[in-house]
């Protein structure tokens, strides 16, 4: 099983948003991240963003199935319906996802809270203040690795289960 947990960080004041995907293995150790910054026009537009930035990040690492968490209360509803329509602001974003998810052999698409999306959001804060390191995926912060390590310890949880899965 692969994750990859995105969020996004975008002051207020600013129209760019700062994007984070990290992908985790099964056991919850970061095999690979990205961050940038972009231009959104409304906040569900770079939580948009930041998924579509996760699935480059997923294709450029040829991993087919994973499951995608974002605490992105708009986006993961509407990714798990067959139909379903969003701010005009994010609509082309979201049907870009649709067909760039057509590419992998499985997504579950998984809401998960910001507690539990907490080194995504750590990324993506540092990035939106262009503080991130150039090398925290090979060399990362030790802040970094503690989220990183109460984020994979819901892995095995039932937070951690798609829509459709057996707790058991």
């Amino acid at each position: 099983m692969i994750a990859l947990d995105t969020d996004r960080g975008r002051p207020p004041e600013m129209v760019v948003a700062a994007v984070a995907a990290i992908v985790r293995n099964a056991s919850g150790h970061m095999i690979a991240g990205s961050n940038m910054s972009l231009y959104a026009f409304s906040a569900i537009a770079a939580e948009a963003l930041t998924i579509i930035e996760g699935l480059s990040l997923a294709a450029s690492l040829n991993i087919s199935s994973f499951i995608l968490e974002s605490d992105s209360a708009p986006l993961i509803p509407a990714l798990n319906l067959p139909k379903y329509s969003l701010d005009w602001t994010a609509a082309p974003l979201f049907w870009k996802i649709r067909s760039l998810s057509e590419s992998f052999t499985s997504i579950s698409w998984l809401w998960s809270s910001r507690q539990a999306n907490q080194a995504a959001d750590f990324v993506a804060a540092l990035a939106s203040r262009r503080m991130c390191p150039v090398d925290w995926v090979s060399n990362p912060p030790s802040s970094f690795l503690a989220l990183l390590s109460v984020d994979s310890s819901h892995i095995l949880s039932q937070d951690f289960v798609p829509s459709g899965f057996d707790v058991g």
